[in-house]
């Protein structure tokens, strides 16, 4: 969920992205020296106090120019009357139940005005995410959960308290779904979103405003705000955070672990990512029409929405068999994807269209490949062999395909920044071999074709549930 519109500061940071180098921020956003004033301090009875949110008293939902805080909005809730550093300070700690039925009613009502939305309920991917957010599937995340507290009785499980969320830009819908775990969980968040006013964003956000404007709960607890990359605003909400969670690129990541948490506060990253499919090279051209055609309809989901730019978008085709096989495969394979591009009205914003050709033309000088221009929406980039093959997750339509004889050959190329393989034709042991074996190389999700890009608790291998609650051990 990744990398390729050119971003020249912190400010928009992106899912699995490398973004800007991290000298080249750090050049540009020269922190203060710190004093005496932005240093932690302790009341008398040994309780955490933090100085810096007095400069936050800000009233209404914008920051005054040249003040510590020039630039911060709050985005939602649309009205808020009281300073931000007064929301931080009351919502420090959290007395909520974990999953509790009446948070999980409002991620309901949430998903209905999503899908009530004239805008949002004829875009795709929020009509998915309105579809994870129903109460249906959330009450079936709150019950494996809760399943899974019951196993020990002597441990209680509580929320964190406050929690952190600096959001991806280049996923429209992306904060949601995070934001919506940790608040599961029962936790009051704050969530940084991008300066670029996304339209889908925005849209999501006046869904939010409105409910927030009946809904008490939901607008004291959470606080959504957007403001320039400055270190000392990122530090407050560090210091003030129990758990902090970061997505974008890996130097983005670097620059912002360095701004301390508190010592006693807990972190997850998501960094830059690649993915790839895998198809039997046989099972594809021995299926029967309507079961090829609803492959490649589902391919299609897993690679255009977004541009190719979600972190767990397929860059390339690995196809299991014989070289005479893989080559049919893709000879089928090919004109039926296009024909699926046309069907959907899909058009690639001409910038990137542009930045395809140029990548496919340098491919083809610098690389032992056959790149194939003819197919509408993508380029495809045939790969002789696996050391020959690039794994840049470049976006914007640009398909490599690799013959391989085994399906353990993935061993090879498998990667720490690899997350999701989606499969095509393979046997449940099969998979379930690979899995155990490339799982400890960096591959964190294996599953069909057309679920790339949903959403689950568990991301690049780790439990955001677990992330988002303590666990207090009681015995009586």
């Amino acid at each position: 969920m990744q990398r390729y519109l050119p971003d020249s500061t912190l400010n928009d940071v992106e899912l699995g992205s490398q973004g800007p180098r991290a000298e080249e921020i750090l050049n540009r956003q020269q922190s203060p020296t710190p004093d005496a004033s932005l240093c932690p301090l302790k009341s008398p009875t040994g309780d955490f106090r933090d100085p810096i949110p007095d400069k936050l008293h800000m009233s209404g939902n914008e920051a005054k120019p040249g003040g510590a805080m020039a630039g911060l909005r709050i985005l939602a809730p649309r009205k808020s009357e009281s300073p931000l550093a007064d929301w931080l300070a009351s919502c420090r700690f959290s007395n909520t139940h974990p999953f509790a039925a009446s948070r999980i009613q409002l991620l309901g009502a949430f998903s209905q005005r999503i899908l009530k939305d004239p805008i949002l309920r004829d875009e795709p991917s929020s009509v998915a995410l309105a579809y994870y957010l129903r109460p249906a599937n959330i009450t079936k995340i709150a019950t494996h959960a809760q399943a899974r507290a019951k196993l020990d009785p002597s441990v209680l499980w509580v929320p964190c308290g406050g929690v952190f969320h600096v959001a991806p830009a280049n996923v429209e819908t992306f904060f949601i779904y995070p934001w919506a775990l940790s608040y599961l969980c029962g936790n009051n968040n704050l969530v940084r979103l991008s300066l670029e006013e996304q339209p889908v964003t925005m849209r999501l956000l006046e869904c939010l405003n409105t409910l927030m404007e009946t809904e008490e709960e939901l607008s004291h607890t959470n606080r959504f705000v957007t403001y320039p990359h400055d270190p000392e605003i990122t530090r407050l909400f560090s210091d003030w955070c129990a758990h902090r969670i970061i997505w974008g690129g890996d130097e983005v990541i670097r620059v912002l672990r360095s701004i301390p948490l508190s010592p006693h506060a807990t972190e997850r990253v998501f960094g830059s990512k690649f993915s790839y499919a895998v198809i039997s090279a046989m099972s594809f051209q021995e299926a029967d029409e309507a079961t090829r055609q609803q492959v490649i309809s589902r391919f299609f989901n897993d690679m255009f929405w977004f541009n190719q730019m979600a972190c767990s978008s397929p860059h390339v085709v690995f196809w299991v068999g014989t070289k005479a096989d893989g080559a049919r495969a893709v000879a089928a394979f090919n004109p039926l994807l296009g024909a699926e591009v046309l069907r959907r009205g899909y058009a690639l914003p001409p910038q990137l269209s542009v930045r395809r050709l140029s990548q496919a033309f340098e491919l083809a000088i610098q690389d032992d490949v056959r790149v194939d221009l003819k197919h509408p929406g993508f380029a495809s980039i045939d790969v002789p062999q696996l050391s020959v093959l690039r794994k840049e997750p470049y976006g914007g339509g640009l398909l490599h395909h690799v013959q391989i004889d085994r399906l353990d050959r993935l061993l090879e190329v498998a990667a720490p920044k690899d997350q999701t393989i989606v499969h095509f034709g393979f046997h449940p042991d099969e998979l379930q071999s690979l899995a155990f074996r490339i799982g400890s190389r960096g591959v964190d999700r294996l599953v069909p074709i057309g679920e790339a890009l949903t959403f689950e608790v568990v991301w690049d291998g780790q439990d955001m549930i677990s992330d988002g609650l303590r666990k207090v051990v009681i015995r009586c």
